[in-house]
C-alpha cells in the first residue's frame, strides 16, 4: 500500500523540487500552498503518513500549522520541519516541540529521500 506523503511549501519550484525527488520512492504525493490549505486536506479526511512542513508561508506559516495540528488530537503524524536555517526551528524546539530530523533546504535529494524512507520506509529507488 501506498503511503501518503503532505508537502506543504508555498514555493512552487521547491514544491515541484520535492515531488521530483520523492517520484523515486513508491508514494502518493498530496501538496498544500499554507498550513490553513493543509489542515483542510487533513480535515478532509485525506491520509497522511508524512509531512514535510515549510516554517516561512503566508496565510498560515508552518509554527501556526504545528501549533493547530498538535490542537486537533487525532493520530499523531511525523512532522519533518523544512527550511533555510535552523533558527525558526530553534524556535519551536524550545517551545518544547521535538524533531527528530529537520530537512535543511540545501542538504539535497539524498537526504531528502533518506528521511522520507526513514518514516515510511520507502526504498531509495
Amino acid at each position: 500500500m501506498k503511503k501518503n506523503v503532505l508537502i506543504i511549501e508555498d514555493d512552487e519550484d521547491i514544491q515541484e523540487y520535492y515531488r521530483i525527488v520523492l517520484s523515486r520512492l513508491n508514494l502518493t504525493i498530496l501538496r498544500a500552498h499554507n498550513g490553513r490549505e493543509a489542515l483542510s486536506l487533513i480535515e478532509a479526511g485525506n491520509p497522511v503518513d508524512l509531512i514535510l512542513l515549510d516554517i516561512v508561508m503566508p496565510v498560515m506559516d508552518g509554527e501556526e500549522f504545528f501549533r493547530e495540528l498538535h490542537k486537533t488530537g487525532g493520530a499523531p503524524v511525523p512532522v519533518v520541519p523544512c527550511s533555510c536555517d535552523n533558527d525558526t526551528i530553534g524556535r519551536l524546539k524550545k517551545e518544547g516541540y521535538q524533531f527528530p530530523d529537520v530537512f535543511l533546504k540545501n542538504e539535497g535529494a539524498a537526504r531528502l529521500r533518506e528521511i522520507v524512507g526513514k518514516y515510511l520506509g520507502a526504498a531509495n529507488g
